[in-house]
This record gives C-alpha cells, sequence and structure tokens, in this order.
C-alpha cells in the first residue's frame, strides 16, 4: 500500500501530467527563435525520478535554455541508468545532465566534456523509519536496506559506507535495488525495508512532504551532479550552454527554473574536478 503522505497521483491523473508535459515541450519550440538552419539540441537528464516528475521539474529549465540559446531544445530522459548510460556513450544527446560516475564515463575517453557541476556536494543518507528503534548501522546487519538503481553513485557510496563500517560478509545488510531515490525511501515510509540509502536532496524533497523518515548515517561529500555538453559541437555553442547553466542564478527565468527542478545553482567545472570518483567505476555493472 503506497503511504497517504507521498502525494502520488492516481494513474489517470499521471497520465494527463505526462500529456500537458509533451504538449508543453512541443508547444514551447515556437519560444526561441531558432537559428536559422539550427538543429534542434538535444537535452538528456539521467532518470533520478519517474519521467512524469523528470519532466515536471525540467520544463522551466529546458525553455530557460532554449531562451538564451535562441533555438529549439528537446528534453529527453531513458527508462533506466544503462539505457542512458550507453545513449550517452553513443553521443544521442548534445546536452547532458547526469551522475558524477556517470559524466566521468562519458569524458574520458567520451564524446562529451565536462563544462559545469552543481555547486553543492554529493551526500548519501542512510534513514530509517521516524518510529524505528534503530539509532545506528550496526543495528542494520542481516536487514534489508533499499537503494536506487545498483548502478547509482549513491548506492556504490551506501555500499562502502556499510563496509567501512565492517558490515560485510555474515554481518552486510540484505540490499534491494529500487528504480529510484523515491521508491527507496518509499519503501521505509511503507514499511517494506528496514533503511534506505537515498542522496541528501531526495531526503531534503521527502522531509518537505512530511515523510515519516529520520536519518542515521552519511556517506563522506562526493562530486555532484555534472553537465556534460558534447565536443563536436562548436566552441562558442559549449561555450554559452555553460554560461546559460552557470548564470541561470543571475536570471529571473534561471533562478525558477532552478527552483522548479530543485537544484541549487552550477558552477564551471572540468574533468579534473571528478577524478576522485574514479574508484567507483572499477567493476560497474551497466547491463
Amino acid at each position: 500500500m503506497r503511504p497517504a503522505w507521498s502525494g502520488r497521483k492516481a494513474l489517470g491523473a499521471a497520465r494527463a501530467v505526462l500529456l500537458l508535459v509533451l504538449g508543453a515541450l512541443h508547444g514551447a519550440a515556437g519560444a526561441a527563435p531558432a537559428a536559422e538552419g539550427a538543429r534542434p539540441l538535444r537535452f538528456g537528464v539521467f532518470p533520478i525520478v519517474s519521467t512524469v516528475e523528470l519532466f515536471r521539474r525540467y520544463v522551466p529549465l529546458r525553455a530557460y535554455l532554449a531562451a538564451r540559446l535562441g533555438r529549439e531544445v528537446r528534453l529527453e530522459t531513458a527508462r533506466d541508468f544503462p539505457t542512458f548510460v550507453r545513449r550517452t556513450a553513443a553521443r544521442r544527446y548534445d546536452v547532458v545532465v547526469t551522475a558524477p560516475h556517470f559524466a566521468l564515463l562519458a569524458a574520458s575517453p567520451g564524446p562529451y566534456e565536462i563544462r559545469g557541476s552543481l555547486r553543492r556536494t554529493l551526500e548519501g543518507v542512510v534513514v530509517v523509519h521516524r518510529a524505528s528503534r534503530i539509532r545506528g548501522l550496526a543495528a542494520l546487519a542481516g536487514r534489508l536496506v533499499a537503494t536506487p538503481p545498483e548502478p547509482a553513485l549513491i548506492t556504490l557510496a551506501g555500499r562502502r559506507l556499510f563496509a567501512v563500517h565492517g558490515l560485510t560478509g555474515t554481518r552486510a545488510p540484505r540490499w534491494r535495488a529500487y528504480r529510484s531515490h523515491n521508491a527507496a525511501y518509499e519503501a521505509v515510509a511503507g514499511g517494506d525495508a528496514d533503511a534506505a540509502v537515498v542522496s541528501i536532496n531526495a531526503l531534503r524533497k521527502a522531509l518537505e512532504r512530511e515523510a515519516p523518515l529520520r536519518e542515521i548515517a552519511r556517506t563522506p561529500p562526493l562530486p555532484n551532479t555534472a553537465l556534460l555538453v558534447a565536443r563536436d559541437l562548436p566552441e562558442r555553442l559549449r561555450a554559452r550552454i555553460e554560461a546559460a547553466f552557470v548564470g541561470a542564478d543571475r536570471d529571473a527565468d534561471g533562478r525558477l527554473a532552478l527552483q522548479r527542478a530543485g537544484l541549487p545553482g552550477w558552477r564551471p567545472a572540468r574533468r579534473a574536478d571528478y577524478e576522485v570518483l574514479r574508484p567507483y567505476l572499477a567493476g560497474l555493472d551497466l547491463r
């Protein structure tokens, strides 16, 4: 049973939202005057939440980017992390907002260069139900712990956190991967898991909706979500894309777009800023 606090809409309402979003995407094509002969830019966003929720969050950012660049921008995603990573590696997108370790994969070597990073560092949090008696990681030995999909950086960081605290082998928790951060913490709120590892951003949003969750541990900080730009785009265009993202918080429409997407703003970044994540790539299974 879904928790009453989650605020998820009925299936019919979700379909209606999706239709509205798709209509906005097509209707907004004329909102920004396209440069003569310029093809639309494909803006890919990694599937950290459901497709309906992702489009709801990122449609204003798409519109802001289109207005700043003066050309049509089309928003895309994928059904899961492996599909999105494969599409990114195949140079499907022109502009990509993706997970930190996926950015390193796409940029070293790859068809993209890293041009920006979210200003806040990324942290994973271990949460339990607010009414749970569990107070620390040790109490989760052998217990069921929900996570986002297995290739997610938060999942990898969470597993490493448990290992550092000696919860390996027979003392390791039982892991269960869900389709998203939201689904992972909802498993805890609904009594289907003893704990969950999710991003600090996901926890903040959950607590805003009064989710019955309590934090008991946190991973070390890591580089956050990355902005990728295809290397084969003209340098002048690549620079304008970076400037649009980095300058969003200085623009009224940009600030609104950041707020809707739940983003703190962007700063310039390059591949060297993400090299600390290379150990997380070892053994990464993206099948």
